[in-house]
């Protein structure tokens, strides 16, 4: 009976930027798990409630309901993949070492799959900024909370490292973008974008000198991304008289986006990150020449070839790579076609679904 079921892996238990999903997707009989719909995302997933986010009886159900469903699904599957830092139970004192612990008891493999600030040291950021001179998320979070320049903040990143450490058989998370406490062990961040039935648009380029460029920007924190110094830029160039169309969309659902990135060209991203990106991969899958900061330079567990996959763009040198494309339209489907060849190559669900379960097959404990 064991046998029919110990390669299956429970995904969950948040949405963070459709990883989730993605994740699940990647590994056959997964089993996905998530707490509370996410605002912009709506994906199936195999479990899920289907109340509001923000509602008061999804956050009281999900107090009451979490356990018995930690617990049934360690009755049932061999591994759990945590996408994120929080658990089924509250890990707010714990950093979910209790639960964690429990599921160690039950001799079940444990995986972290940590992205964003789940585990990134402002602190470290910092650090990495005084030794560089440049600019990274750690120079604006405070602006957005004061508390993650707090020593408060960066002991429950340094607790979350430590009960990851302590209890997972892998843990994936980057070295450079994500600065943290995990002593660099752990295997880099991989992105799973369904490429199934894809191809590159050529329509949209056909004519390009003729057509206005339609220049796209989707933050989801506006400070962090660089919003403010785009903005700028973009307002810089329509007063030096380059003619095009720049759309923002901010709060809207992630079907919104991938609907405005089939008809637009440029793709700015986010300026101070040095990865690409879940919205990165999405514009360079849907034929759209990328700008964002994220650097192999920096950032060494990008695959090689990444410089060539998008225009490498900090905050200074959005005005001079941004023009460089309005200038030379034909450089702009050149661009696009690196990054989506790029993205189908090292991004996708089909080149790195494979390598994914290879690791995950060579951590289950043995029966």
């Amino acid at each position: 009976m064991f046998s029919q079921i110990r390669n299956i892996w429970v995904v969950g238990p948040y949405e963070i930027a459709g990883v989730t999903k993605m994740i699940s997707c990647a590994i056959p009989n997964s089993y996905s798990v998530v707490l509370k719909r996410h605002k912009f995302y709506d994906f199936s997933y195999d479990y899920t409630y289907n109340f509001k986010i923000n509602s008061l009886i999804s956050i009281l159900i999900s107090k009451l309901v979490s356990p018995i469903v930690l617990a049934k699904c360690a009755v049932r599957y061999s591994g759990f993949i945590y996408v994120g830092s929080e658990g089924f139970l509250y890990s707010g004192i714990d950093s979910r070492d209790f639960e964690f612990r429990f599921l160690r008891k039950k001799n079940k493999t444990i995986v972290c799959y940590l992205v964003g600030n789940d585990i990134r040291s402002n602190i470290k950021m910092q650090q990495r900024f005084l030794l560089s001179n440049e600019e990274n998320y750690s120079n604006y979070l405070p602006w957005v909370n004061t508390i993650f320049s707090t020593s408060n903040y960066d002991d429950l990143k340094f607790n979350i490292a430590q009960v990851a450490l302590k209890y997972s058989g892998a843990i994936f998370s980057t070295q450079y973008d994500q600065d943290s406490y995990l002593e660099g062990r752990h295997y880099p961040i991989g992105y799973l974008y369904d490429f199934k039935d894809k191809s590159f648009d050529n329509k949209k380029f056909v004519n390009l000198r003729k057509k206005k460029v339609v220049i796209f920007h989707a933050p989801s924190s506006p400070i962090v991304k660089g919003t403010q110094v785009i903005r700028t830029i973009i307002k810089m160039l329509a007063l030096d008289g380059f003619v095009f169309d720049y759309v923002e969309k901010i709060e809207v659902p992630n079907s919104e986006i991938l609907e405005q990135l089939s008809k637009s060209h440029i793709v700015i991203n986010e300026l101070y990150a040095f990865m690409p990106g879940v919205f990165a991969i999405e514009s360079m899958a849907h034929s759209c020449a990328v700008l964002t900061r994220a650097d192999p330079h920096f950032e060494k567990s990008l695959p090689i070839g990444s410089e060539s996959a998008w225009i490498v763009t900090p905050s200074y040198l959005l005005y001079r790579n941004l023009r460089s494309l309005l200038e030379n339209p034909k450089s702009i489907k050149t661009q696009a076609l690196n990054g989506f060849n790029w993205a189908k190559n090292n991004a996708s669900l089909q080149s790195e679904g494979p390598k994914l379960q290879k690791i995950l097959e060579s951590i289950l404990p043995l029966k």
